[in-house]
Parts: structure tokens; sequence; C-alpha cells
């Protein structure tokens, strides 16, 4: 996933937002459709992130299960009302169709006041 590496560089070198990245299991090959498809998805999360969030920090895990991935970016921002999804960006929007074609479910939590989780979990 050397995509997201350059993601996180590009990402860092813009803003001053600290970046913890981690990864988990057993890490294995994977096909370019999910690599870009998720690398897509973190770029997305990122770009959210600086444009929004006023977050110190974010943190980004992704997770290798034996049948599955999944991506998780959670910062320490603003935040927003997810009840109001329907006013969503076409970012939010973006996620949600590329993990979608994945055939994989992607999980958006977020209150006012108290930072912004983004979760996909799809196939491997």
């Amino acid at each position: 996933m050397d995509g997201m590496a350059n993601v996180i560089e590009k990402f860092q070198a813009r803003c001053a937002t600290v970046v913890n990245f981690s990864m988990s299991g057993e890490r294995r090959r994977i096909g370019s459709r999910v690599s870009n498809q998720l690398v897509r998805l973190l770029q997305e999360a990122l770009n959210n992130t600086w444009k929004h969030a006023e977050a110190a920090t974010v943190d980004i895990c992704l997770v290798y299960q034996p049948d599955r991935l999944v991506l998780r970016v959670a910062d320490d921002g603003v935040g927003f009302d997810t009840s109001k999804r329907e006013l969503s960006p076409l970012g939010l929007r973006g996620m949600e169709r590329r993990v979608k074609e994945l055939h994989g479910q992607l999980r958006i939590e977020s209150a006012v006041g108290a930072g912004t989780l983004v979760q996909a979990e799809v196939p491997a």
C-alpha cells in the first residue's frame, strides 16, 4: 500500500496535523482495484480533515483480516452532525460509492465537537 504512504506524506507536507499510522494483521498482496480505491478513500478522508476538521491529530489504521481489509481514519477535530448527511459534500458520497463498488461497508461516525471516524471494510 505504497500509495497510502504517498498520500500521508503529501497531507503532512501541507498541514500541521499529526498523523499516526499503523498496520496490523498478516500483510499480504491485495489487488490493484482494492488498493487504488482504499488509497482514494484515504485521500478523501484526509482532504476532509484538512478542509473541515481543524484536527490536531489523525489516526490511520489498516487492518488485514483473513477475509477483509479495514481502513480506519479518526481525527480529533470539530466533527459534524451526521443527521444532516443529506447535505453531505460530494467527498462523503464519493467514499460511499467507492466502498460500495468493492462490496464493502462504510461507517462514518461524528458529533459536533467530538471528531470524526471513517471506517471502510472491504473483502480482501
